[in-house]
């Protein structure tokens, strides 16, 4: 499974043929994509953090958007306060449903009331450099499932044009998951969950206790659903399992 999930996080995120399918929310199998426990999760009152509902802020990871000149920057993804980076991987396919991308933290982890432009990926106008555009999208507004390919791609030129060289580390993308979908396919939805360096301020074994709870719930084994490790240093082999 992890040289499967490593295989993706390597995989042509770009080309359009990838999120052909994904206009009615099914994940594809290109990309790593990620929630990070970040306390609103639908965790009721055994603490159940791999439960959600409504709208959920999620990330996919992916290897291109590595720089390719300067220093080593890690992989971009989010960090809560009380948690860190720790958090689940979901399993591509239709018990996932993917709503919509934006290209930052919107801080409000919605689809924006606008959608961004589809644009044919090899005649995309867009500049990050340009002073003109709209930042890391060019765009105010979300973007389609459809159009993910042109919206990487964009957030990918975005960070190795601009952000490498202004604030030296890379921005993460913000993907908005149908939480209500996510737990009504429990356990399909979930691939794996992952831990950190970074264990945050305040809940250090919240991927460790949910893992252990989601695998008694579903009466599953680490081998079905493991705990891996998250090396946000390491572009080629991130992935490991957690001993």
């Amino acid at each position: 499974m992890v040289k499967r999930i490593i295989a993706r996080f390597h995989d042509n995120v770009y080309s359009p043929e990838t999120w052909a399918e994904a206009g009615g929310g099914p994940l594809p199998n290109a990309a790593v994509l990620v929630h990070v426990f970040d306390g609103w999760e639908d965790q009721g009152s055994s603490g159940e953090a791999w439960r959600a509902k409504g709208d959920m802020s999620c990330s996919l990871l992916y290897a291109d958007v590595k720089p390719r000149r300067g220093p080593n920057l890690a992989i971009p993804i989010f960090s809560a306060w009380g948690s860190g980076t720790q958090g689940l991987i979901f399993r591509p396919g239709r018990a996932t449903r993917i709503k919509c991308g934006n290209a930052e933290d919107s801080s409000q982890g919605h689809c924006a009331g606008t959608w961004c432009p589809s644009v044919p990926l090899m005649a995309d106008p867009y500049d990050p450099t340009d002073p003109r555009e709209h930042a890391a999208a060019g765009c105010h507004g979300s973007w389609k499932p459809s159009d993910f390919g042109v919206f990487l791609h964009r957030t990918t030129k975005w960070n190795q044009q601009v952000q490498v060289n202004s604030r030296h580390q890379l921005d993460y993308n913000e993907i908005i998951v149908d939480g209500d979908h996510w737990t009504s396919h429990l356990p399909d939805a979930v691939e794996a969950f992952f831990t950190s360096e970074d264990l945050g301020r305040k809940e250090p074994e919240i991927a460790r206790t949910a893992h252990r709870q989601f695998l008694r719930a579903f009466n599953l084994n680490a081998d079905d659903v493991p705990l891996l490790w998250l090396d946000r240093w390491n572009w080629e082999t991130p992935f490991k399992v957690v001993d």
